[in-house]
């Protein structure tokens, strides 16, 4: 009597090992969360890129007040010690203010009695992103020393 196997009847244990994940199944999940992590890489350094940038500038409108200050005070800007004139005829300071360079230029107002003095601040640093400087204009009553 020969044996006659029903295929019917017996079932492959297939599903033993398909409960994991396959290789193809794995590196597709590695290479989109590749590129979704890229992503926010690039955002995230983007945005340090901005913040040093934004910090930059407001030093730099704070020191430019700060000039402003003083020339109110002194009437005068060969009064300001820490500035020197350069051949140009400006007014410049490289050191109070270390990664700054402040100039102030001197120029007759809209009438005899006031001087016009426009005051520059430009960083040092290069960070990639132009436009770090500042420049601001004022008139004052100059008085002679």
């Amino acid at each position: 009597m020969k044996r006659v196997i029903d295929l019917r009847r017996c079932k492959l244990k297939r599903d033993i090992g398909e409960s994991g994940l396959t290789l193809v199944e794995v590196l597709a999940s590695l290479v989109i969360l590749t590129i979704v992590f890229i992503s926010f890489f690039a955002f995230f350094t983007q945005s340090a890129t901005f913040t040093k940038h934004n910090k930059e500038k407001l030093s730099a409108v704070d020191i430019a007040e700060s000039v402003v200050a003083d020339i109110r005070h002194y009437k005068n800007i060969s009064k300001l010690i820490e500035f020197s004139r350069n051949a140009a005829g400006e007014y410049e300071n490289t050191t109070s203010y270390p990664g700054f360079k402040v100039k102030i230029e001197e120029n007759n107002g809209p009438v005899d009695s006031l001087t016009k003095a426009i005051i520059s601040v430009e960083t040092d640093t290069d960070i990639g992103v132009k436009g770090s400087s500042f420049t601001t204009e004022m008139y004052f009553e100059e008085v002679t020393p």
